[in-house]
């Protein structure tokens, strides 16, 4: 009878002990790390943005602006006398933009960063079948237009 009473005495202490965590290891605490916005934090804004990228050997370079309409963004390229538009949309950390070109049609999936500063590949048709690096760089906002 005391054994069995020995034995419910150890067991009790042994689940209060567990329910308040005495046979766990200290956790440090670590001094928190400061935040720093990226992808689905950072906002696409809009503005200008100057962008470069390349399709092999040929590099190229422009201006876009980005204009948000509700859940969508009206992107427009313009290089080298070519101007053309997109549709644009968030997705996560993605900013993904569908363009129509006068040589094709193409799509863009850009990585937002903080700036912001949006890196991206791109695929088009008629094409190579291959990624093309491109990057997009703000540069200022829109000029406020007073009503």
């Amino acid at each position: 009878m005391r054994n069995r009473l020995f034995v419910v005495c150890v067991f009790i202490i042994f689940t209060i002990c567990m329910a308040v965590n005495l046979f766990s290891a200290p956790v440090k605490k670590e001094d928190p790390k400061p935040v720093i916005p990226q992808g689905a934090d950072v906002e696409v804004v809009d503005g200008y943005y100057e962008y470069e990228g390349g399709e092999g050997e040929k590099r190229y370079v422009g201006v876009v602006t980005i204009r948000k309409t509700a859940q969508t963004y009206v992107v427009q390229y313009m290089s080298g006398g070519t101007t053309f538009v997109g549709a644009g949309m968030r997705h996560g950390e993605s900013f993904i933009v569908g363009w129509s070109a006068p040589e094709g049609r193409g799509v863009t999936a850009f990585t937002v960063k903080e700036g912001p500063k949006l890196n991206g590949v791109w695929v088009a048709v008629p094409g190579d079948g291959k990624k093309h690096q491109e990057s997009l760089v703000f540069l200022k906002k829109f000029r406020e237009v007073e009503k």
